[in-house]
C-alpha cells in the first residue's frame, strides 16, 4: 500500500572474497545506519567456504539483531538458522523453495523490470519482490524499471516491494512514497569511500 513512512534500507553485500576486510566495512555501515536486513552474496562455490563466510557475517549481524538473507543458497538456510533466502530467478523456484523451507523463513525474489514476473512471484508466495535496475548502466544491458511500477504496486499490492539496482539520490527521492525497501549494494562497495558515498546517497531519506 502507499507508504506513510519512509522506505527501509536493505543492504546487499558484494560477492565476498575477503571476509576480514568485508566484515570491517559492514561493521562501519551498521554502526552508523539503520539497516533493516542484509542480503549475502558469495563468490565461492565451495560448501565449506560458503558456510564459514555465512556464519561470520551472521555472528556480526546477530549482535545488532539484523536479519540475514542468503542469495540463492536456500539449502543452508535451515541448517545455519538464517532468516531466509533471496532468489534471482524471477520467482520460478519459489514453490520448490517454499516446500523446502516452510512458512517460517523469508523468501524474496528479483524480478528485473517486469511487473508481470513480480505478480507471478507474489501469487506463488514470495514475501517480497525486488524490481530494478532504476537507472541504466554501461555495465549492463538491462532496461531500467519505471517508477510507475512502484507507484502502481504501492497502491494495489500488499506484498512489500524492494527497489534495487543503480540507485542514486534522484531515484531515491522519487521512490520515497512508493517503495517499502531500497536496496543498496554496489553503489557503495564500488566507491573509494563507501561511508561517504552511503551518507550522500541516503540524504533524501535522512531529510525526509
Amino acid at each position: 500500500m502507499l507508504n506513510s513512512v519512509l522506505p527501509e534500507i536493505y543492504l546487499i553485500t558484494p560477492p565476498i572474497t575477503d571476509s576480514e576486510i568485508f566484515l570491517y566495512k559492514l561493521q562501519k555501515v551498521i554502526e552508523k545506519n539503520k539497516i533493516s536486513c542484509v542480503r549475502l552474496r558469495l563468490s565461492s562455490t565451495k560448501d565449506k567456504e560458503i558456510i564459514e563466510t555465512t556464519l561470520l557475517v551472521k555472528k556480526l549481524l546477530d549482535q545488532w539483531k539484523i536479519p540475514l538473507l542468503i542469495e540463492n543458497h536456500y539449502k543452508i538456510v535451515t541448517q545455519l538458522e538464517l532468516n531466509g533466502v533471496h532468489l534471482t530467478d524471477g520467482g520460478h523456484s519459489i514453490t520448490k523453495v517454499r516446500q523446502e523451507l516452510g512458512s517460517n523463513h523469508i523468501i524474496g525474489t528479483f524480478c528485473g523490470n517486469s511487473k508481470h514476473q513480480a505478480l507471478i512471484a507474489a501469487e506463488n508466495g514470495a514475501d517480497y519482490v525486488s524490481i530494478g535496475p532504476l537507472a541504466e548502466s554501461k555495465f549492463s544491458n538491462d532496461e531500467k524499471a519505471p517508477i510507475d511500477i512502484f507507484k502502481w504496486w504501492s497502491e494495489v499490492i500488499e506484498i512489500p516491494i524492494v527497489a534495487e539496482g543503480n540507485i542514486d539520490q534522484i531515484t531515491m527521492k522519487a521512490l520515497l512514497k512508493y517503495s517499502d525497501f531500497i536496496a543498496i549494494g554496489n553503489e557503495i562497495w564500488d566507491s573509494d569511500d563507501f561511508e561517504l558515498t552511503l551518507s550522500d546517497l541516503l540524504l533524501p531519506l535522512t531529510h525526509g
